[in-house]
């Protein structure tokens, strides 16, 4: 058992998926019940909410698993409302740099160098983010 602890701010998290490579997936909330996205891997949480552009109208709330490449599936939230409801967006991350032509697929999102070196997973070197549905 390993204490996953919190993103700062919030008070309670949980894990939803752990792949082969010991990254593990979920959400932490604060005390109003408000939800974000996280990654753990080598002891380290981070908001998946970094890895989008800072201008996505879109809230990573929570992330439901995530395969032994490293691409992240979840739920986002528009971020006007925070309102979460059937119509809400999915959301899938994909490590850069994986797959057969080693580009980035449309919609990718330009990750800064110090972002890239906390969430390179091991096969990898940052995320893209892609709109989807499960």
């Amino acid at each position: 058992m390993v204490n996953l602890k919190t993103l700062p701010g919030d008070t309670c998290s949980a894990a939803y998926a752990i792949n082969n490579q010991s990254q593990i997936v979920s959400q932490s909330i604060n005390v109003n019940g408000n939800s974000r996205a996280f990654l753990w891997q080598n002891g380290v949480m981070t908001d998946l909410n970094a890895l989008i552009p800072a201008n996505s109208n879109l809230t990573l709330v929570y992330a439901d698993d995530i395969n032994d490449a490293g691409e992240i599936v979840g739920q986002a939230c528009v971020s006007s409302n925070r309102v979460c409801g059937s119509d809400s967006p999915d959301f899938l991350l994909v490590p850069m740099g994986q797959g057969a032509s080693g580009k980035a697929p449309a919609g990718t999102a330009v990750l800064s160098d110090r972002v890239r070196q906390q969430l390179r997973p091991r096969s990898g070197a940052g995320m893209s983010v892609e709109p989807g549905s499960r």
